[in-house]
């Protein structure tokens, strides 16, 4: 059902969001630790508090993302949220000084679940009733692939470009994902 006339689309589409939404956090949460003490000589003991950081970030975000999007929409708020995550993650390439990218670690942990705290009510507002609960959980767990790609991908561009690179094309996947959903509707306040 998820594939009828009217809803393939949709479908498609909502899949790639996570797809982007997944690979894109997974690239970030993955690599830039190890971007810190590989190319900014961070410690290991000082990037045993990274995450900590990251997470102090994360619950704020969770919370700020859910309020902007029952204010702008679901729809804009995650397009808020892909592209504070991709200017977040440039400050890495271009800043060099290794203290302030550690606690600019806060900032992306902020911007990280924006979509994927979102995805659920956007899904159960974008598809029919009859088919909700499935079609939100086939596009978000079939973007679990995203998830399972991009570490190795940006591991391998890191390998052979730098980590900037790689760093660089998770930037271009959350803008892609904010002009992605450009190609979706708002949901919020939407007549069923």
């Amino acid at each position: 059902m998820i594939f009828e006339k009217g809803i393939a689309r949709t479908t498609l589409l909502a899949t790639l969001v996570s797809f982007i939404n997944l690979a894109g956090y997974w690239g970030a949460a993955y690599w830039i630790p190890t971007f810190l003490t590989l190319e900014r000589g961070l410690s290991l003991t000082t990037m045993a508090n990274f995450s900590l950081f990251m997470y102090i970030g994360m619950f704020f975000g969770f919370q700020f993302f859910g309020v902007l999007s029952d204010r702008i929409g679901r729809r804009n708020a995650m397009i808020v949220a892909f592209i504070v995550v991709a200017l977040s993650i440039a400050v890495y390439i271009v800043v060099p000084n290794p203290t302030f990218l550690f606690w600019w670690g806060i900032v992306v942990g902020f911007g990280l679940p924006g979509v994927g705290g979102i995805l659920g009510a956007y899904y159960a507002e974008l598809f029919p009733e009859r088919i909700r609960a499935y079609a939100g959980g086939f596009c978000w767990n079939t973007g679990r692939i995203g998830a399972i790609l991009a570490p190795y991908t940006i591991g391998y561009l890191g390998k052979h470009y730098g980590l900037q690179t790689g760093l660089a094309v998770t930037c271009v996947v959350y803008i892609l994902g904010a002009a992605m959903l450009l190609l979706l509707p708002e949901t919020l306040k939407r007549k069923a």
